[in-house]
């Protein structure tokens, strides 16, 4: 299944769940309601450490104030 998924997708199953997640994380600092650890949890990380690095990794900025900037700046370019 693991080879399948990877000629399918072009990627891992490491490497979607990871996409997703980091998607998910966006939608819920857009939203602002929610910590930076809540935001950790809900999208499947027990602390925030390893999700700030994953954020960071992943769109060259940690999660926060700027993330939150950026968010807000893709959604006037896409929408």
């Amino acid at each position: 299944m693991v080879t399948g998924f990877k000629d399918c997708f072009n990627t891992t199953i490491n490497e979607y769940t990871q996409k997703v997640r980091m998607t998910r994380a966006l939608e819920l600092l857009y939203n602002d309601e929610l910590s930076i650890v809540e935001i950790a949890q809900a999208v499947g990380y027990y602390g925030d450490g390893y999700f700030q690095k994953a954020f960071k990794e992943t769109y060259g900025i940690s999660p926060g104030p700027d993330a939150e900037r950026f968010v807000r700046h893709l959604l006037k370019i896409y929408t």
